[in-house]
């Protein structure tokens, strides 16, 4: 198997452009040629440095008041304040609850 072999095996498996580099006795600026190199010629690796886990999409700003509510109901739950509120805007939008929460006399139709 050859360098560059090697190196896409190793980065397709998810191992770090810095373990590669360490691991093959090479500079990390070489490594992280032939692995741009790799995609150009269509290989599949994943851009290192991304999160596995599912992306937060947005953030959502809230006052004070409501913040230390959302602590204080997400602490007798064992929580975060922030996951509380994903938990809530979830299931409001999940259940379809915004017309019965809000009374703003707007509806979906």
């Amino acid at each position: 198997m050859t360098t560059y072999e090697s190196i896409i095996s190793l980065a397709q498996a998810r191992h770090q452009p810095a373990r590669i580099a360490d691991r093959l006795g090479l500079s990390r600026e070489t490594v992280y040629n032939y692995i741009s190199r790799a995609r150009r010629e269509g290989h599949h690796i994943p851009h290192f440095g991304q999160r596995q886990t599912e992306p937060r999409v947005g953030r959502v700003v809230v006052s004070t008041k409501v913040l230390r509510r959302l602590q204080s109901e997400a602490g007798t739950r064992g929580i975060t304040a922030g996951e509380l509120a994903t938990r809530l805007l979830e299931h409001v939008i999940q259940d379809d609850l915004v017309d019965a929460i809000l009374d703003d006399e707007v509806s979906n139709g």
